[in-house]
């Protein structure tokens, strides 16, 4: 199977993170992934998207899919509970 490109990265971690706010983070590339803001007209901040896709890059692409795996794992085991 390939490995997702940056952008597909990027792309599920905007997708996991509009719907991920109450999680607290544990590591930096946690908090990367949940500071992403969302991608609305209002609530959309470049400064902040920048600096989170930054340490995801800086982590590598292994680093940063296995993070966004467990965060988005949380979340639907989060969504399951109600």
């Amino acid at each position: 199977m390939p490995q997702p490109n940056i952008f597909s990265v990027v792309v599920r971690i905007v997708l996991v993170t509009a719907t991920v706010p109450c999680f607290a983070a544990t590591n930096d590339l946690e908090q990367a992934i949940l500071s992403f803001p969302e991608v609305s007209s209002s609530g959309y901040r470049p400064d902040v998207a920048v600096a989170s896709a930054n340490a995801l890059i800086s982590a590598g692409e292994e680093a940063a899919s296995a993070t966004l795996e467990q965060v988005a794992t949380r979340q639907r085991d989060f969504n399951n509970l109600f």
